[in-house]
């Protein structure tokens, strides 16, 4: 299941659970075609820089390739040096563990919102000249703009606010560890003060820069190389049956690459023309539909695992999915509503499919219950408000 940033591998057994993820892990080390998120197999426990995200998009041009190269070396420099993210057992007992807070970071370009970058606990935007040679970054922190850096500064400024955050954020209690919380103690302004000083210059302001927009780069594409690439949608993300079986087949068949995107869906990379017409018989008749044939709610709706597969959860949210989306979808035909909201639930607070973006979030509060959140933008820019606690499910 894709969700997220992350890969999720469910009901392994323990035979195989473990050569599985290291056969994973060292293919994303080899080759981050495979998984455009680079991370690395400690941030699977939830801490530390837990992923650096690019758009998943394989286009041919300079800033998306900066920006792809510029993810590669932030995840290389946050990389642990120490293993003292692991748990310290004493004669059989466990002594202690080391709690870091998880850290997300997502590099862009201008208009691709793909990568949801407010969101994230840095956000940076690659701007660029006129003639398209990127010249340096915008950068964000929990969503507010920190400042402009040139293009040669941005692992010391990223270096900066991660000391900032490690030597400044909570450590007494993981609940509020993460960025947002010294955000919200300190400001924006302060923050930046502090910043500066550990990265010794002042921040630049940032670049004006045009509208965002959520690109999901489903169907068919131009690289720009010659090649195309296809955008699957996957309900949930959720691979399995009929539809694994064609997949595997046809990315075997065609020796393609694959990346997975932050929305739940898959994109096949570096594709022949003359493979287009085979593979797209080969991937509808396994459920892999072009967008076009796909409910609009479908389209953009997301949920999380929840029961029974997440501890955390308490109520549904990936087996409710389908029957809250076919009544939300009686409701505006009845009125003679055209519908293509984004729709997103989880089966808790902890929101990791990112209800409080969506246009119709629903977040589990309780058993069959859910807070709902409306408000959300298209583009990903604006959070959602509360608009109503303790709603029934059915």
């Amino acid at each position: 299941m894709i969700l997220r940033t992350n890969l999720e591998l469910h009901l392994l057994d323990n035979k195989t659970d473990l050569s599985v993820a290291w056969g994973l892990e060292k293919r994303s080390q080899d080759s981050n075609e495979y998984n455009h998120q680079q991370h690395g197999f400690n941030s699977w426990y939830g801490d530390l820089n837990r992923n650096v995200l690019a758009p998943a998009a394989p286009f041919a041009k300079k800033d998306y390739m900066f920006a792809k190269q510029t993810a590669d070396n932030i995840a290389a420099l946050l990389t642990p040096q120490s293993g003292f993210y692991y748990d310290v057992w004493v004669d059989g007992e466990k002594f202690m563990t080391a709690e870091p807070p998880e850290f997300k970071i997502a590099v862009t370009v201008p208009t691709d919102n793909s990568v949801d970058i407010f969101t994230n606990d840095i956000g940076v935007v690659v701007v660029s000249d006129e003639d398209g040679e990127p010249q340096g970054f915008n950068i964000y922190v929990g969503g507010e703009p920190l400042g402009y850096v040139p293009k040669e500064d941005i692992l010391y400024a990223v270096k900066a606010i991660v000391v900032t955050q490690r030597e400044n954020g909570r450590r007494d209690d993981r609940r509020y560890s993460r960025l947002k919380y010294l955000l919200s103690s300190w400001g924006i302004e302060k923050f930046r003060s502090v910043t500066e000083q550990y990265y010794g210059k002042k921040f630049e302001p940032c670049r004006g820069l045009p509208e965002w927009e959520f690109k999901s780069y489903l169907g068919w594409h131009e690289q720009g190389d010659g090649s195309l690439f296809c955008g699957l949608h996957v309900d949930n993300g959720r691979v399995k049956g009929v539809m694994k079986k064609a997949l595997r087949e046809v990315i075997e068949k065609y020796n393609l690459n694959v990346r997975l995107t932050p929305n739940q869906n898959i994109i096949l990379c570096n594709i022949r023309r003359a493979w287009k017409r085979p593979i797209t018989t080969a991937l509808a008749q396994g459920g892999l539909l072009q967008p076009r044939f796909v409910d609009p709610l479908n389209l953009t709706a997301m949920a999380c695992p929840a029961f029974p597969l997440c501890p955390l959860a308490i109520t549904e949210a990936e087996r409710g999915i389908p029957d809250i989306l076919k009544r939300i979808r009686a409701i505006f035909e009845r009125v003679g509503l055209k519908y293509n909201e984004s729709v997103v639930i989880t089966g808790c607070p902890n929101g990791c499919a990112r209800p409080y973006m969506a246009e119709l979030g629903l977040v589990g509060d309780g058993p069959n219950s859910y807070q709902i959140w409306l408000g959300g933008t298209p583009n990903q820019t604006s959070l959602a408000q509360t608009f109503r606690d303790k709603a029934p499910g059915s």
